[in-house]
Parts: structure tokens; sequence; C-alpha cells
């Protein structure tokens, strides 16, 4: 490690002849800056950081393991230095706790791989023999299944009802009459075939059945008042 002494003649030379001795105010000023040097290398001072202000590639080195940079000292030495707080925590850890250096940035790079640097890029020429054009891919006969449906040319329908009624005739009805139960039940049906050609054919049937209740019927509870069977 060069010593301070050393630093501080290169950083301010004095010039001294061998004929004659130094003047006391020159071995002062050689004795402020050596004081100077110490206070700006062994007093630790507060870095300023400023808010939002963004790391460098380099100060990455203030969180990988404890490696000592010979940069770090010679940046730090110069005149027209400029206040870096990664540099300083570096030299304050480097001075207050040697014990956690684990190697030097020698080490570190003897430890990496060494490329070869190409000085001319490496081209290769493909020869082209013979362009085989495409052979198309013919699809595969795939059987088929047809399934044939005679078509359906009959047509059915149907219509139903069934109607319940109630008569009731009071005592003081000029018209006379009575009272009484009626239902009447009736059904159509249709069953007709046309082949979209020459025939055509409809059918139809139709039922129909009622009945009604009388009081003044002493033989029958309820008689007979529709009966149809119709067949077209």
């Amino acid at each position: 490690m060069v010593s301070l002494g050393t630093i501080a003649q290169v950083n301010h030379p004095i010039s001294v002849r061998s004929d004659e001795r130094p003047s006391m105010d020159k071995i002062q000023t050689y004795i402020d800056s050596l004081k100077s040097l110490k206070d700006s290398v062994f007093t630790r001072k507060m870095p300023k950081v400023q808010r939002g202000q963004r790391l460098r590639r380099n100060d990455m080195r203030l969180f990988l393991p404890l490696t000592y940079y010979g940069n770090v000292a010679e940046r730090l030495f110069t005149r027209d230095r400029k206040e870096s707080p990664i540099l300083s925590e570096l030299m304050h850890l480097y001075l207050t706790r040697p014990d956690l250096v684990e190697g030097t940035d020698r080490m570190v790079q003897q430890q990496q791989t060494k490329l070869d640097d190409i000085k001319a890029p490496i081209h290769h020429d493909a020869t082209l023999i013979e362009k085989v054009a495409d052979r198309p891919v013919e699809p595969t006969n795939v059987p088929v299944e047809v399934l044939v449906k005679r078509p359906n040319f009959w047509t059915f329908s149907g219509d139903y009802t069934l109607q319940f009624l109630q008569n009731y005739v009071s005592g003081n009805w000029y018209k006379g009459g009575e009272s009484n139960y009626s239902a009447l039940a009736s059904l159509v049906m249709q069953a007709n075939y046309n082949n979209k050609k020459k025939v055509k054919w409809e059918n139809r049937l139709e039922l129909k059945y009622g009945m009604q209740s009388s009081r003044s019927d002493s033989l029958h509870s309820f008689k007979s008042t529709e009966d149809l069977i119709r067949l077209t």
C-alpha cells in the first residue's frame, strides 16, 4: 500500500535545491498537506446521496464479495476527483475492516475465462447441388358412407275438444225450461299422402259425441244430443 507521504508528494510536489535548506514556511505547508490528506482519508464523511440517483455499472462492487480494487484509491487521491459515495464506502471498509477483503481485482481477472478475439468473421458457403421441388401432399382417400333416407310423403295432424256446459233455469222464468248439464267431445284426425308428383290422397276422420242430463225423463239419467262418425 502506498504511504501517505508518497501520495502527498505526488499530488503536492515540493522543489528543494540541494544547496539550499527548506524554509519553515515550506515545511509547515508540507505538514498541513499531510494533515489534510489524513483527514480526507481517515475521517469518514457522510456521503451526499441525491434522491433518485441511479447506480452506475461499477457501483455494484459494493454489493459483491468485498474485493480490493486498486483504482479506488487512485480515484480518491486525484485533484479533480468527484464525490462518490460508493468509492468512499469501499475505502472506509478497506481501512477499518481489512479482514473482510477476500481478494484483489487481479485475482478476479485471472479467474475469468479468456476469450479469443475473432478478427475476421467465419462464413460458411453452402453449395446448392440440386433444388428438389416440394412434393405435394395428396389427400388420403377415406371411404365415405352415404346414408340415403327415403322421403316420408305422409303427414299427420289432429285436433280435439272437450266441452262441459251447465244450464240453470229459475222458477220465475216465464219461458219455462229445466236446468241441466251437458258435455260435448269432438276429435278430428287427418292423414294425407302427397309424393309431389301425381299421387295425392287426403283422409279425414271426424268423431263427435254429446250428452245431456234431463230431470223430466224418468227412464234415462242422460240422453245423447249428438253422435257423429264421418270419414272422408
